[in-house]
């Protein structure tokens, strides 16, 4: 997953930090890596605190870069990042500004749209739930289903029965509602 979100803020990074005269050239390969790391530390945490449903929205907006930009994990990695790239590389607030609302949205996007595409092998969104949990994966949870759910306007129809005994066999019979089962119960709702 990184390497396909790396090549992505690479593509965008030409216009948005490489020609813009305001970041000083020998920053522009370091502010690239910082917004990619911004993105994936962004979207793991926000998995780690329980937001996964923010995650999935913000997957299966099908490149709508408006959607996108209004989705909150989006609102909180761009002021996460737009105070980093100030104070490691001592870019004005509004030259950041700038430059985060414009690579951003387009750089999540692209890569929402190469996860959601089934033609495109290199990323896939259990590969990249798997790689924002430290490879630990989702107990056996289809999150390429959960997409296709998402992306079909059924984001509220989730079938929450069906994931929790796909959890609780992978778990031994464990019936706690902690873990992955109290995030995706959480995101759902009870039914």
């Amino acid at each position: 997953m990184l390497e396909q979100l790396l090549k992505v803020v690479q593509e965008q990074a030409q216009g948005a930090i490489v020609n813009n005269q305001e970041i000083p050239n020998e920053h522009n390969s370091a502010v690239t890596n910082e917004v990619m790391s911004a993105i994936q530390n962004g979207l793991s945490g926000a998995i780690q605190n329980g937001n996964l449903g923010d995650v999935m929205s913000l997957f299966s907006q099908g490149g709508n870069q408006q959607q996108i930009s209004n989705n909150p994990i989006v609102n909180m990695i761009s002021q996460n990042l737009i105070g980093s790239l100030g104070q490691k590389f001592g870019i004005n607030p509004q030259t950041a500004q700038n430059l985060v609302s414009s690579i951003l949205p387009s750089v999540l996007s692209q890569f929402s749209q190469q996860t959601a595409d089934p033609n495109n092998s290199s990323v896939d969104m259990n590969t990249v739930i798997s790689s924002l949990t430290g490879g630990k994966g989702a107990a056996g949870v289809d999150f390429n289903g959960l997409l296709n759910q998402f992306t079909g306007g059924q984001g509220g129809n989730v079938d929450i029965a069906g994931i929790a005994g796909q959890l609780l066999s992978n778990q031994g019979g464990n019936q706690s509602a902690g873990g992955i089962l109290g995030t995706l119960t959480n995101m759902f709702g009870k039914k």
